[in-house]
Protein backbone atom coordinates (compact mmCIF):
# COMPACT_ATOMS: atom_id res chain seq x y z
CA UNK A 1 0.00 0.00 0.00
CA UNK A 2 1.59 3.51 -0.49
CA UNK A 3 2.33 5.38 2.20
CA UNK A 4 1.01 9.10 1.72
CA UNK A 5 2.62 12.10 2.35
CA UNK A 6 0.76 12.93 5.89
CA UNK A 7 1.83 9.45 7.19
CA UNK A 8 5.23 10.15 6.42
CA UNK A 9 4.85 13.11 8.42
CA UNK A 10 2.70 11.31 11.46
CA UNK A 11 5.65 8.45 11.33
CA UNK A 12 8.65 10.60 11.26
CA UNK A 13 7.25 13.42 13.79
CA UNK A 14 5.50 11.50 16.51
CA UNK A 15 3.43 13.30 19.16
CA UNK A 16 3.79 14.44 22.51
CA UNK A 17 0.07 15.14 23.54
CA UNK A 18 -2.95 13.74 22.46
CA UNK A 19 -7.03 13.98 23.41
CA UNK A 20 -6.53 12.04 26.07
CA UNK A 21 -3.97 13.71 27.50
CA UNK A 22 -5.67 17.50 26.70
CA UNK A 23 -8.87 16.18 28.04
CA UNK A 24 -7.43 14.94 31.43
CA UNK A 25 -5.58 18.88 32.28
CA UNK A 26 -8.67 20.71 30.60
CA UNK A 27 -11.62 20.21 32.34
CA UNK A 28 -14.10 22.99 31.75
CA UNK A 29 -14.10 23.95 27.85
CA UNK A 30 -17.17 25.54 28.80
CA UNK A 31 -16.45 29.04 27.45
CA UNK A 32 -13.54 28.09 25.12
CA UNK A 33 -16.55 26.08 23.17
CA UNK A 34 -19.14 28.89 23.38
CA UNK A 35 -16.26 31.37 21.66
CA UNK A 36 -15.83 28.37 18.67
CA UNK A 37 -19.42 27.75 18.12
CA UNK A 38 -19.70 31.47 18.22
CA UNK A 39 -17.18 31.65 15.36
CA UNK A 40 -18.88 29.36 13.54
CA UNK A 41 -22.45 31.14 13.93
CA UNK A 42 -24.80 33.11 12.09
CA UNK A 43 -22.79 35.96 12.37
CA UNK A 44 -19.58 34.03 10.43
CA UNK A 45 -22.14 34.94 7.40
CA UNK A 46 -22.98 38.47 8.26
CA UNK A 47 -19.40 39.59 8.27
CA UNK A 48 -18.85 37.91 4.87
CA UNK A 49 -22.32 39.55 3.57
CA UNK A 50 -20.80 42.87 5.02
CA UNK A 51 -17.86 42.81 3.27
CA UNK A 52 -19.35 41.75 0.14
CA UNK A 53 -21.45 44.82 0.03
CA UNK A 54 -19.16 46.90 0.72
CA UNK A 55 -17.04 45.85 -2.28
CA UNK A 56 -20.10 45.73 -4.61
CA UNK A 57 -21.62 49.34 -3.61
CA UNK A 58 -18.79 50.94 -4.52
CA UNK A 59 -18.39 48.64 -8.10
CA UNK A 60 -22.04 49.18 -9.06
CA UNK A 61 -21.84 52.36 -9.48
CA UNK A 62 -19.46 51.85 -12.64
CA UNK A 63 -21.69 49.55 -14.50
CA UNK A 64 -23.91 51.76 -16.35
CA UNK A 65 -21.11 54.09 -17.29
CA UNK A 66 -18.73 51.66 -18.77
CA UNK A 67 -18.97 50.15 -22.28
CA UNK A 68 -16.31 47.95 -22.11
CA UNK A 69 -18.19 44.61 -20.54
CA UNK A 70 -14.64 42.74 -20.63
CA UNK A 71 -12.87 45.56 -17.97
CA UNK A 72 -16.00 45.33 -16.24
CA UNK A 73 -16.07 41.56 -16.39
CA UNK A 74 -12.34 41.81 -14.87
CA UNK A 75 -13.97 44.14 -12.37
CA UNK A 76 -16.38 41.54 -11.01
CA UNK A 77 -14.18 38.44 -11.30
CA UNK A 78 -11.86 40.41 -8.59
CA UNK A 79 -14.98 41.25 -6.43
CA UNK A 80 -15.87 37.54 -6.61
CA UNK A 81 -12.05 36.31 -5.72
CA UNK A 82 -11.98 38.87 -3.08
CA UNK A 83 -15.09 37.49 -1.26
CA UNK A 84 -14.02 34.04 -1.51
CA UNK A 85 -10.69 34.86 0.27
CA UNK A 86 -13.13 36.53 2.64
CA UNK A 87 -15.04 33.78 3.31
CA UNK A 88 -11.84 31.11 3.50
CA UNK A 89 -9.97 33.87 6.18
CA UNK A 90 -13.24 33.55 7.76
CA UNK A 91 -13.27 29.64 7.84
CA UNK A 92 -9.40 29.69 9.04
CA UNK A 93 -10.26 31.32 12.40
CA UNK A 94 -13.13 28.88 12.52
CA UNK A 95 -11.38 25.98 12.00
CA UNK A 96 -8.51 27.68 14.64
CA UNK A 97 -11.28 27.89 17.57
CA UNK A 98 -12.71 23.75 16.58
CA UNK A 99 -8.78 22.76 16.81
CA UNK A 100 -8.11 24.50 20.18
CA UNK A 101 -11.17 22.96 21.71
CA UNK A 102 -9.70 19.39 21.01
CA UNK A 103 -5.91 20.65 22.09
CA UNK A 104 -4.79 21.48 18.73
CA UNK A 105 -3.59 24.94 18.10
CA UNK A 106 -3.57 26.17 14.68
CA UNK A 107 -0.40 28.10 13.12
CA UNK A 108 -1.00 30.42 10.55
CA UNK A 109 1.42 32.59 8.01
CA UNK A 110 2.67 35.20 9.81
CA UNK A 111 1.66 38.72 9.21
CA UNK A 112 3.18 40.60 12.30
CA UNK A 113 5.10 42.40 9.60
CA UNK A 114 3.76 44.66 6.27
CA UNK A 115 6.01 42.84 4.41
CA UNK A 116 4.03 39.71 5.17
CA UNK A 117 0.61 40.97 5.05
CA UNK A 118 0.91 42.76 1.62
CA UNK A 119 1.85 39.87 -0.38
CA UNK A 120 -1.14 37.86 0.82
CA UNK A 121 -3.83 36.82 -1.93
CA UNK A 122 -7.04 39.04 -0.29
CA UNK A 123 -4.72 41.98 0.14
CA UNK A 124 -2.75 41.98 -3.49
CA UNK A 125 -6.81 41.07 -4.87
CA UNK A 126 -7.95 44.40 -2.98
CA UNK A 127 -4.86 46.29 -4.80
CA UNK A 128 -5.76 45.14 -8.51
CA UNK A 129 -9.34 46.10 -7.67
CA UNK A 130 -8.33 49.67 -6.99
CA UNK A 131 -6.38 49.56 -9.82
CA UNK A 132 -9.21 48.69 -11.95
CA UNK A 133 -11.61 50.80 -9.95
CA UNK A 134 -8.97 53.21 -11.06
CA UNK A 135 -9.02 52.74 -14.87
CA UNK A 136 -12.62 52.18 -15.27
CA UNK A 137 -13.25 55.40 -13.46
CA UNK A 138 -10.92 57.06 -15.98
CA UNK A 139 -12.74 55.64 -19.08
CA UNK A 140 -15.94 56.89 -18.11
CA UNK A 141 -15.00 60.60 -17.63
CA UNK A 142 -12.64 60.62 -20.37
CA UNK A 143 -13.28 57.95 -22.73
CA UNK A 144 -11.67 58.75 -25.90
CA UNK A 145 -8.48 59.57 -23.54
CA UNK A 146 -8.02 63.77 -24.46
CA UNK A 147 -6.09 64.60 -21.28
CA UNK A 148 -7.30 67.33 -21.87
CA UNK A 149 -6.44 68.88 -18.20
CA UNK A 150 -6.18 67.19 -14.66
CA UNK A 151 -9.40 67.74 -12.96
CA UNK A 152 -10.38 64.05 -14.55
CA UNK A 153 -7.03 62.74 -13.37
CA UNK A 154 -8.01 64.22 -9.89
CA UNK A 155 -11.63 63.05 -9.57
CA UNK A 156 -10.11 59.48 -10.38
CA UNK A 157 -7.64 59.93 -7.30
CA UNK A 158 -10.04 61.56 -5.17
CA UNK A 159 -12.48 58.10 -6.10
CA UNK A 160 -9.78 55.81 -5.31
CA UNK A 161 -9.25 57.98 -1.75
CA UNK A 162 -12.67 57.15 -1.07
CA UNK A 163 -12.52 53.25 -1.35
CA UNK A 164 -9.20 52.98 0.64
CA UNK A 165 -11.00 51.35 3.27
CA UNK A 166 -11.11 48.45 0.47
CA UNK A 167 -7.15 47.56 1.28
CA UNK A 168 -7.83 47.88 4.94
CA UNK A 169 -10.59 45.85 4.95
CA UNK A 170 -8.52 42.87 2.86
CA UNK A 171 -5.60 43.65 5.68
CA UNK A 172 -7.87 43.00 8.68
CA UNK A 173 -9.07 39.92 7.08
CA UNK A 174 -5.45 38.71 6.57
CA UNK A 175 -3.89 40.05 9.70
CA UNK A 176 -5.05 36.89 11.69
CA UNK A 177 -0.88 36.44 13.23
CA UNK A 178 -0.38 39.87 13.47
CA UNK A 179 0.04 41.50 16.65
CA UNK A 180 -2.26 43.66 18.17
CA UNK A 181 -1.92 45.38 21.55
CA UNK A 182 -0.83 42.60 23.15
CA UNK A 183 0.49 39.20 21.83
CA UNK A 184 -1.92 36.50 20.44
CA UNK A 185 -1.39 33.21 21.20
CA UNK A 186 0.25 31.78 18.23
CA UNK A 187 2.64 34.87 17.80
CA UNK A 188 3.68 34.11 21.72
CA UNK A 189 4.79 30.55 20.79
CA UNK A 190 6.50 31.64 18.00
CA UNK A 191 8.43 34.69 19.31
CA UNK A 192 9.91 32.10 21.88
CA UNK A 193 10.85 29.78 19.74
CA UNK A 194 8.97 27.26 21.65
CA UNK A 195 5.77 25.71 19.59
CA UNK A 196 5.55 22.83 23.05
CA UNK A 197 5.39 25.48 25.69
CA UNK A 198 1.73 24.45 26.50
CA UNK A 199 2.40 20.58 25.92
CA UNK A 200 2.08 19.95 29.90
CA UNK A 201 -1.43 20.90 29.29
CA UNK A 202 -1.92 18.75 26.31
CA UNK A 203 -1.25 21.79 23.74
CA UNK A 204 0.26 20.79 20.18
CA UNK A 205 1.15 23.19 17.69
CA UNK A 206 0.49 22.05 14.18
CA UNK A 207 0.53 24.07 11.13
CA UNK A 208 -2.44 25.09 8.88
CA UNK A 209 -0.94 23.20 5.68
CA UNK A 210 -0.59 19.99 7.86
CA UNK A 211 -4.19 20.11 8.59
CA UNK A 212 -5.31 21.04 4.84
CA UNK A 213 -2.95 17.75 3.71
CA UNK A 214 -4.10 15.55 6.85
CA UNK A 215 -8.03 16.59 5.35
CA UNK A 216 -7.00 15.88 1.42
CA UNK A 217 -5.57 12.63 2.44
CA UNK A 218 -8.66 11.28 5.15
CA UNK A 219 -11.18 12.68 2.31
CA UNK A 220 -9.10 9.89 -0.14
CA UNK A 221 -8.74 6.89 1.62
CA UNK A 222 -11.43 7.54 4.31
CA UNK A 223 -9.81 6.17 7.08
CA UNK A 224 -10.95 6.09 10.95
CA UNK A 225 -10.44 9.26 11.96
CA UNK A 226 -8.84 10.47 15.20
CA UNK A 227 -8.14 13.88 17.37
CA UNK A 228 -4.97 11.90 18.17
CA UNK A 229 -4.04 11.70 14.58
CA UNK A 230 -4.48 15.36 14.27
CA UNK A 231 -1.99 15.64 17.17
CA UNK A 232 0.80 13.88 15.52
CA UNK A 233 0.92 15.98 12.68
CA UNK A 234 3.91 18.61 12.33
CA UNK A 235 4.31 22.56 13.21
CA UNK A 236 6.44 22.40 9.77
CA UNK A 237 5.01 24.16 6.53
CA UNK A 238 4.26 22.08 3.68
CA UNK A 239 3.20 22.75 0.32
CA UNK A 240 -0.24 23.79 -0.36
CA UNK A 241 -1.64 24.13 -4.13
CA UNK A 242 -3.78 26.99 -5.32
CA UNK A 243 -7.06 25.26 -4.82
CA UNK A 244 -5.73 24.83 -1.45
CA UNK A 245 -4.83 28.22 -0.57
CA UNK A 246 -7.71 29.70 -1.58
CA UNK A 247 -10.54 27.37 0.16
CA UNK A 248 -8.58 24.80 2.22
CA UNK A 249 -9.62 26.10 5.36
CA UNK A 250 -13.42 25.65 3.99
CA UNK A 251 -12.55 22.06 3.10
CA UNK A 252 -10.84 21.26 6.99
CA UNK A 253 -13.88 23.25 8.73
CA UNK A 254 -16.40 21.12 6.29
CA UNK A 255 -14.36 18.05 7.73
CA UNK A 256 -13.79 18.83 11.04
CA UNK A 257 -16.74 20.41 12.30
CA UNK A 258 -18.83 17.05 12.60
CA UNK A 259 -15.86 15.84 14.58
CA UNK A 260 -15.60 18.99 16.93
CA UNK A 261 -17.04 17.37 20.24
CA UNK A 262 -15.10 14.31 20.15
CA UNK A 263 -13.30 12.49 22.51
CA UNK A 264 -11.28 10.07 20.70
Amino acid sequence: MATSAVDVVLDKEGSTTSIAKFLEANTDLSTIKAKRDGAGGLFKWVGIAIFGWLLFSPALVLVPEMEEPAVVAVLWIVVGLLMISKAEYVHRGELWFICLCRGVIVDMPKTDAPKKWLCSVPVLLSIIFLGVYAVVSYVGLDPEFKFKDGTDALSVCLGVLGILFILLLAKGTVDVEGATGTLSLNLTLAYFNDRTMLAARGFNTVHLSQIVAFVNSRRTNRRPFSWDDVHALSHEEVKMSCGDKLVGGMKAVLFLKPKKDLDA
